[in-house]
């Protein structure tokens, strides 16, 4: 069984050559990609390259690049809160702002369905958790919520700029490593990569006075261990006419979790794809283009 809700947007189409979206493809799939990785994988030179990518920053297509941490392996919880309201517009553009400035909310979602918004918040204790829903939920025009806890992040996650508004760059600051997979000089570069993974090894290194040599060694162990799910860039995948639609599937045979899950991340539609422990096991976010 599953729950269905479609994310909108008011956006500027912009439009994409082949060669445009070969790059975005591969900015996609690697956001670390060289511009010389890229260019022979093209067939364009590495100036043209350039300057296609930079037109599609200016354009707003492309908004930035990070890396996307799986924070369950730092000691971090995941937490998703889907909200039902009653309010004029101008009181929830009014309460969005206020929430969305606070370093817990990740995520922020409006959606058209069962819900109409949806948060994603950090929180290293239980007591940090309630404290933030105690901030989210204490709004009287909150009709209805539903609290999930996520587990595990399946491998795709092709986030957008209407998906996240925060990334853990600042709330790494606050974590204690002791009894982690990752030290201090780890949570450094985890830092620097979730504000701008494209940096190179080279600025890194700089950057945080460390060799170069160990700057891509802890990057690999980073990768490999899974602390780093992914480099991609923030794209706003409306300006190409796209549709996002947020599903829930309450599974009658908890067995097949993990073929949905694997299923659904081979799938190019697939954009985040969550394991929760609440009614709905699984939820993902997935994208169509318009016809």
């Amino acid at each position: 069984m599953e729950n269905i809700g479609k994310i909108s947007s008011k956006e500027k189409s912009i439009k994409l050559d082949k060669k445009d979206r070969k790059i975005l493809s591969l900015l996609m799939f690697d956001a670390r990609a060289t511009i010389s990785e890229i260019s022979k994988k093209v067939e364009l030179s590495k100036s043209n390259i350039s300057r296609r990518i930079s037109q599609m920053e200016v354009a707003k297509l492309i908004t930035g690049y990070h890396a996307f941490v799986d924070v369950s392996r730092i000691g971090i919880n995941s937490t998703l809160v889907l909200l039902k309201t009653r309010a004029t517009q101008l009181e929830k553009e009014k309460y969005l702002k206020k929430i969305v400035n606070k370093e817990e909310v990740y995520s922020l979602v409006e959606i058209i369905g069962e819900f109409d918004i949806v948060l994603g918040i950090y929180s290293k204790s239980e007591k940090e958790k309630n404290e933030i829903l105690d901030l989210i939920l204490k709004e009287d025009f909150i009709k209805d919520f539903e609290i999930c806890e996520i587990n595990t992040k399946f491998p795709r996650m092709n986030y957008t700029e209407e998906m996240f508004t925060n990334f853990p760059s600042e709330y790494l600051e606050k974590v204690e490593t002791r009894n982690f997979e990752v030290d201090s000089k780890d949570l450094k570069i985890l830092q620097s990569l979730s504000k701008n993974c494209r940096i190179n090894s080279v600025d890194l290194a700089k950057e945080l006075k460390l060799p170069r040599g160990t700057i891509n060694y802890r990057i690999n162990k980073l990768v490999e261990s899974g602390v780093i799910a992914k480099f991609q860039p923030t794209v706003n995948f409306f300006m190409l006419e796209t549709e996002f639609y947020f599903l829930r599937f309450k599974l009658s045979k908890p067995s097949e979790k993990n073929k949905i899950g694997e299923y659904l991340s081979e799938t190019l539609r697939a954009n985040t794809i969550l394991e929760s422990n609440g009614t709905y096991q699984i939820m993902a976010f997935l994208q169509f283009r318009n016809n």
